[in-house]
């Protein structure tokens, strides 16, 4: 029932950072929506804190780790598209996510994030 504006998001974008882990799970897919819609166009705060959420350390009690496959495996594929598409504004950031936490072999990834 839950359906932010995008205009509600770009007021809102700096509680992501305090949302506890089920209600950032819940927003996940609103968030990935808004960023696959605007990754080539805009500079977003709301962009930059989805991918802020996406990086170690994680909290307690944990978000990134309360991810099934699945979901992981659909943040990986956001990652990429933002990570290598040639239009992309956010290469770096995605970049640096991959590194950290999500691709094969990532700094953080089976360590205590």
């Amino acid at each position: 029932m839950d359906a932010p504006t995008d205009e509600y998001l770009e007021s809102y974008y700096d509680g992501i950072n305090y949302l506890d882990a089920d209600s950032w799970k819940h927003y996940l897919p609103i968030l990935m929506n808004f960023t696959l819609r605007n990754y080539t166009t805009s500079t977003s705060m709301v962009i930059d804190a989805l991918l802020s959420s996406f990086s170690p350390p994680d909290r307690e009690p944990p978000r990134l780790k309360m991810l099934n496959k699945q979901q992981e495996d659909v943040i990986v594929k956001v990652l990429d598209i933002l990570a290598f598409d040639e239009k992309s504004i956010y290469k770096e950031e995605a970049m640096l996510a991959l590194e950290e936490y999500w691709a094969p072999g990532a700094l953080y990834r089976d360590n205590n994030t």
